[in-house]
């Protein structure tokens, strides 16, 4: 479950979750986070005063600004192939595939 994409109507259940007092190990058991997740959750959930019941739930945007996304780099701008991209273009033209040990370039 770890690196999966979460949607903010998901972080808006847990926190229905929490605010009825389940722990971090009944959220993760019904399979919604994972410990980790919740626990660090819980943390911004309550710092903003997400958490008492009495208090109204917050909009998805305010929870999408409080939780921090992490994107994965563009996959073409950290490419260990990209030095040898004009050779790796003429292997695959000749139909050269497979393994091919290329010398790096001094």
């Amino acid at each position: 479950m770890s690196n999966r994409w979460f949607e903010m109507f998901e972080y808006r259940t847990v926190l229905m979750r929490m605010r009825q007092g389940d722990s971090e190990s009944t959220i993760a058991k019904a399979g919604l986070t994972g410990r980790t997740k919740d626990r660090k959750f819980r943390a911004v959930a309550n710092v903003r005063g997400w958490l008492p019941p009495d208090n109204p739930l917050p909009e998805e945007q305010e929870i999408a600004r409080a939780v921090p996304v992490h994107r994965c780099p563009d996959a073409k701008s950290n490419s260990s192939v990209g030095p040898y991209r004009v050779q790796v273009k003429e292997m695959v033209q000749e139909k050269r595939l497979g393994h091919v040990w290329i010398e790096p370039v001094p």
